[in-house]
């Protein structure tokens, strides 16, 4: 495995992000060290942001800063804060100070040299890296990088600590209730007390030796009992659960010796007076203090920062799991569809287990918070959560309503599902690499929180949404849209009570772009999105309750199997012998503004024949779940093998839920029948899918555009007029001999908006016939559709006549022409036929001062989300160089500007230009 080395070092590296770090680096700021955080998790300040733990203490001395700075905000009210605002309060902080953050990664191993560490080795999606730093601190909450240096650290104790928060509670709590009440011996409840908000109430509870899963299972238990013994929590509904558990103390080294002169971490004997508080509950102030001692320490350690680094070379690192398992069925990812097959897998008594980068399953409608359904076909064990979901929804929201389904009940009927088929859960685990022998997958590296396993199986199932697995096995995909490799929108969904109509609901908005393979990019994109939220002071009515931790992902890798299920298929309603499944949706395509940049096919539907909502339906063949060359992956959920414009479709959540159904239940007769997934029987597959209801007898897909009239038929029609008819002008454009037909309605029609579209199919045909009418409408600006503006320069390029290119030039050298998609769409049509005079002219445009450079994406709600923007001039310019480089020309200092972009996704297409 190939290591990547960090140009950067840093004067302090911190491992691990919550309360404790946040310490650690206040007294460092001071003198402008150079800090990097790296956390396994997608936020800081876990204690408060993940498990929930919102007390602080006031008492404590060399905290205040950050009790001062969150009540100058809003962000504490007696004594309690609020998720949603610290996480942002972190963020705002630390940008200032310009502390870097690495999220979604794990510390594997270090490079030692004369008792120092010189560099440390990360893990992660995009593999390993090599971090160097003067000195290194280990604040995570299970010591992975001084377990690197001394394995014989002994573990925490086994007592966890969880957090309920009901909200619309029938009395305000002025004061702690002390509950003290044993269930059992791994169990028990400890105090009601108030939340932030107004009528919000928390319950606190212990266990003790029980796992995450055991946990969640028991919750409604909890809640029930709650209810029934304080009646003022009778109708009040449950808003949200520790996500994770809170730790309550530190590792204990009493017996381990660190030898290695410039690491660190919470040790509280290298103070002359030991702190009482150390001795007690560590909620998150006693831990931020006591970051704070040791960040004092660490100032005073003048000669480590003095220290210059040698320089190590290490091109190859072999990386040795230090444990190993082995199944019949691994799954990569949890989520959406990955929770579903480890059900399927389960029930038909296969060995499996799940690997999970955050801390529940259920993916984006559970740690994604958008917890509701929008198209998709129900059915199947897809279904079956569905109804069980609903009635646990039920008894969670008390007398108050919910958008869709609570997040919660999910997790919880998820969790309880694969506890009952033995489902093993790899919580906050990442793959990292895959071994691959004699064409199948062997086994997979995971960073966990207990360091690196090795998970052996027979079968593979890639679950992960980006086809991580298959991936990192040589397949090949496609990435985002074919023009500029553009993946949708991302979200980050804050989750509210909206108290006057008492509701739970979850805010999906488009919080930017991202190249989602990238974890150095999810960063910036999670820490941009972050930037969104940012208000002067939070009125509690308006506050949301948390921020879902999982980004919403919605485009990333799709591997391209046996079978490329495409747009068209979508419309034109597909039907497949292999069937396994099917899909139901509109175009939903996020990437709205500039559909230029899709294809000519996707152009054709969404802008020129206004299908943006026309909801299609199709079959899903199983040979789209099928590696083209590595035998044992079954590849489901979003990366199956799909068009980049299918996908659009093909993405939501029942859809997928139900192809992890598929997954499940192919791996399973894998098992038993000890056979690669390409060669089982397709029918007994498809046997098994009716029974589970998956797979609906007789279900026949709704074609989008049906082909069921002659010809004879389409051609009356047209010339009555209704020539914008989608059947109509699909059937035409798919119709050889339609082409002579318009080419006669150009030569006789008076009538000019049936000219016009019969140019409009002609041009997607590449006949010239069609360039003088779309010429003439170019020509009259002064009235147009926009859509069908940019669609027409678009379609001109496809016809491919060099007479267009004058009206080109004069389009985008009109300084009042300042729509960026109308100059992108006549960029790229230059790029289609131009000749040499178009590079004096592209030059002379870029020169242009008053090109436009940014693109709404979300226009906010005040007081709770700013308007959300991008600055897109990147893609002006770089379709400018795109087309230059063709004739080869170069312009060097823009294409720098965007190679050195922070973003990733613009790095990626400045970098598409360096490829000869």
């Amino acid at each position: 495995m190939k290591s990547i080395f960090s140009n950067q070092i840093y004067d302090i590296v911190v491992i691990g992000g919550g309360c404790s770090s946040i310490g650690v680096i206040l007294p460092l700021l001071k003198n402008n060290k150079k800090i990097l955080i790296i956390e396994r998790r997608s936020n800081l300040g876990w204690e408060i942001t993940s498990a929930f733990y919102t007390k602080l203490n006031k008492n404590l001395k060399s905290d205040k800063f950050i009790l001062k700075e969150l009540a100058k905000i809003g962000g504490i009210r007696n004594g309690i804060t609020n998720p949603f605002i610290f996480e942002v309060f972190l963020e705002k902080f630390l940008s200032k100070k310009k502390v870097d953050i690495l999220y979604y990664s794990y510390p594997v191993d270090i490079i030692e040299r004369n008792n120092f560490i010189e560099g440390l080795v990360i893990g992660n999606k995009n593999g390993l890296e090599v971090i160097r730093g003067k000195i290194f601190v280990d604040l995570t909450d299970e010591a992975l990088l001084l377990k690197k240096i001394n394995p014989n650290i002994e573990k925490r104790s086994n007592t966890h600590f969880y957090s309920i928060y009901f909200n619309g509670s029938n009395k305000e709590l002025k004061e702690e209730i002390l509950i003290d009440h044993q269930i059992n011996n791994n169990l028990k409840l400890l105090s009601l007390f108030p939340g932030f908000k107004n009528n919000e109430i928390c319950l606190s509870f212990k266990t003790n030796g029980l796992s995450l899963t055991q946990v969640r299972i028991r919750i409604p238990e909890i809640i029930n009992l709650i209810r029934k013994n304080y009646k003022f929590l009778e109708d009040a509904i449950v808003t949200h659960i520790s996500f994770e558990p809170y730790y309550h103390d530190l590792f204990s080294l009493k017996n381990s010796f660190i030898n290695l002169k410039n690491v660190f971490y919470l040790n509280y004997e290298l103070f002359e007076k030991k702190n009482k508080f150390i001795e007690e509950f560590l909620g998150p102030s006693e831990k931020l203090e006591l970051g704070i001692l040791v960040g004092e320490y660490i100032e005073k350690q003048k000669e480590l920062f003095k220290r210059k680094l040698e320089k190590i070379e290490c091109e190859n690192y072999f990386l040795t799991p230090e444990k190993e398992y082995v199944y019949d069925v691994v799954i990569g990812g949890g989520g959406t569809a990955g929770a579903i097959a480890g059900i399927a897998c389960g029930r038909n008594k296969v060995k499996t287990s799940i690997i999970e980068n955050s801390t529940c399953l259920g993916g984006i409608g559970t740690g994604g918070g958008i917890h509701y359904y929008y198209y998709g076909i129900s059915s199947g064990l897809q279904k079956e959560v569905e109804t069980k979901v609903n009635e646990l929804t039920n008894i969670l929201k008390g007398k108050f309503d919910i958008l869709g389904f609570h997040p919660e009940a999910k997790k919880i009927i998820l969790e309880d599902l694969n506890e009952k088929v033995q489902t093993e859960i790899f919580y906050g685990s990442s793959i990292i690499d895959v071994e691959v022998y004699n064409k199948k997958v062997v086994s997979v590296i995971c960073a966990t929180p207990e360091g690196i396993v090795r998970l052996k199986g027979k079968i593979f199932i890639d679950a992960t949404g980006d086809g991580d697995i298959c991936s990192k096995s040589g397949e090949f995909f496609f990435f985002g849209r074919e023009k500029d490799n553009l993946c949708q929108p991302y979200s980050i969904v804050p989750v509210c009570f909206d108290e006057k109509n008492g509701k739970l609901i979850h805010i999906n908005f488009d919080a930017g772009y991202v190249d989602p393979l990238d974890v150095r990019d999810l960063t910036r994109a999670k820490r941009n999105g972050l930037k969104h939220f940012f208000q002067n002071y939070y009125q509690v009515e308006k506050v949301p309750l948390y921020i879902s931790p999982i980004i919403g992902i919605r485009q990333s890798r799709q591997i391209v199997g046996k079978y490329l299920l495409t747009l068209k298929d979508e419309i034109f309603g597909s039907q497949f012998p292999d069937v396994i499944g099917y899909m139901r949706a509109h175009y939903d395509n996020h990437l709205l503004e500039d559909t230029e940049n899709q294809t000519l096919e996707a152009i054709f539907w969404r802008w020129i024949t206004n299908n943006q909502q026309t909801i299609m339906e199709c079959e899903i063949p199983y040979r789209c779940l099928l590696t083209q060359n590595i035998e044992n992956v079954i590849i489901t959920g979003r990366a199956i093998s799909l068009e980049p414009e299918a996908h659009y479709a093909l993405r939501m959540q029942r859809d997928i839920e139900r192809l992890g159904e598929v997954a499940g239940l192919a791996a399973s007769l894998c098992i038993k029948h000890n056979k690669n997934p390409k060669d089982i029987d397709i029918k007994i597959l498809q046997e098994n899918l009716k029974n589970s209801g998956c797979l609906i007898e007789n279900f026949i897909p709704q074609k989008s555009v049906d082909f069921g009239l002659s010809f004879e038929e389409l051609k009356k029609e047209f010339l009555s007029g209704n020539f914008k008819n989608s059947v109509i002008i699909w059937s035409f454009f798919y119709c050889k001999k339609a082409i002579k037909f318009l080419k006669e309605v150009l030569k006789t029609s008076n009538d000019s908006n049936l000219k016009f579209w019969s140019a409009i199919i002609l041009a997607m045909n590449k006949e010239k016939d069609a360039v003088n009418i779309l010429l003439e409408y170019l020509k009259n600006m002064k009235k147009y559709d926009r859509k069908i503006f940019i669609s027409v320069i678009i379609l001109l390029g496809n016809v491919g006549n060099k007479k267009v290119l004058p009206l080109l030039y004069k389009i985008l050298m009109n300084k009042k022409i300042l729509d960026p998609d109308i100059l992108i769409a006549t960029i790229q049509t230059i790029g289609k036929i131009g000749n040499e005079q178009c590079v004096s002219i592209l030059e002379k445009f870029l020169k242009r001062k008053d090109l436009p450079q940014k693109r709404i994406l979300y226009k906010g709600i005040p007081g709770v989300i700013n308007q959300v923007e991008e600055n897109i001039l990147w893609q002006i310019e770089l379709n400018c160089l795109k087309v230059l480089k063709n004739f080869g020309k170069n312009k060097k200092e823009i294409l720098n500007k965007y190679i050195n972009d922070e973003r990733g996704y613009v790095r990626n297409f400045a970098k598409s230009l360096l490829i000869p």
